[in-house]
């Protein structure tokens, strides 16, 4: 189904991955005041947003390690879901040493 525009509001209204919530709320504070998030910035983003995230989601949420997998995990799927479904690529995910240091990046968080 490419082609399709990914609708970040109708994916929020509609998911059920708890620990998304708070990757989603630092996507707002961080990037977009206003509630608006344009998908480009899906591909722009970087490790360090991402592990700002991770540290967003442990001082928020949890701090333990299963919970911290658990989070990384649902990036991953949710960034391959934005890859298969509407063509966004992510550097982080999709390049095999970027990822490589993202992971060990996260450990020592």
């Amino acid at each position: 189904m490419m082609g399709e525009i990914f609708d970040l509001e109708k994916y929020r209204a509609n998911s059920k991955k708890p620990k998304l919530r708070y990757f989603l709320e630092y996507l707002d504070g961080k990037f977009s005041g206003n509630g608006k998030f344009d998908n480009i910035y899906f591909e722009l983003l970087e490790e360090e947003h991402f592990l700002e995230s991770l540290e967003y989601y442990i001082e928020q949420a949890s701090p333990a390690r299963q919970s911290a997998h658990d989070y990384k995990r649902d990036l991953i799927d949710f960034f391959e879901m934005l890859r298969t479904e509407y063509g966004i690529r992510n550097a982080v995910f999709f390049d095999n040493e970027i990822f490589r240091n993202f992971e060990m990046a996260i450990k020592d968080i």
